[in-house]
């Protein structure tokens, strides 16, 4: 193992390792399983690094300085955006039938990587989003759209009031309709997850058997909207 007392000395240590020597590691390592409780924390995302070069400053304060392209821009987020995929690659527990008060608590300490929550915020944050409930399909489905808020949706607001703010043509939409298909495969609480506007985008409904007209619809609507927006820097047109 390298040390990890300089970053100097880390890059030293790793730059004498050999390649056999790297993959085996990396096999070792539980990159992205969510590590809960008592276990030891290890990084499972990797924000923006200020530098001084690339990021002279945060994201949020070059955003507040109006320090970026005066360009138009869409963005946007699905209504349940950490509902399934996500879960999945970060190996969460299973709460397909729902959350008891107990691992909701748990996972709250342990998701601090994608809340951003500090261990001292939490109580305001349960106050917020949970109050006094007990029911575990309730808590499931709240803890779900704290997830989706603080990962997704907090950031799009705020980047889009930015550039709203500086004077640039600034689009959001909130997708609400999934391909009919993914019930198939998975839990009927999912709705709109991480990821599934990709099929609309690329017309993927008219190359499915089993596709309804409203999925053709919507893929041909979302189609003509980012065409519209390459071309002229307007979705509608």
């Amino acid at each position: 193992s390298c040390s990890t007392s300089s970053s100097a000395e880390m890059v030293r240590c790793l730059r004498g390792k050999t390649e056999s020597e790297i993959l085996l590691a990396t096999l070792k390592m539980d990159f992205t399983r969510l590590p809960l409780g008592g276990e030891e924390q290890h990084v499972i995302l990797f924000p923006a690094v200020v530098d001084g070069q690339f990021f002279p400053k945060t994201p949020r304060e070059l955003l507040a300085e109006k320090n970026f392209n005066n360009i138009p821009y869409i963005l946007g987020v699905n209504d349940d955006d950490f509902g399934w995929m996500l879960l999945q690659l970060f190996q969460f527990p299973d709460f397909t039938k729902g959350l008891d008060r107990e691992t909701m608590n748990l996972l709250l300490r342990s998701a601090e990587q994608f809340t951003a929550v500090a261990p001292q915020d939490l109580p305001l944050v349960v106050n917020e989003y949970f109050q006094d409930l007990q029911d575990p399909v309730q808590l499931r489905d709240q803890f779900l759209a704290l997830l989706r808020d603080a990962t997704f949706l907090a950031s799009t607001i705020v980047t889009a009031r930015h550039h709203r703010d500086a004077g640039n043509p600034t689009y959001v939409y909130e997708l609400q309709h999934c391909l009919s298909e993914h019930s198939s495969f998975r839990p009927d609480f999912v709705k709109v997850d991480h990821g599934d506007e990709i099929a609309f985008v690329f017309g993927k409904p008219f190359f499915m058997d089993n596709a309804t007209e409203e999925d053709k619809m919507l893929s041909k609507v979302i189609m003509k909207y980012w065409a519209n927006f390459a071309r002229s820097g307007n979705p509608n047109g």
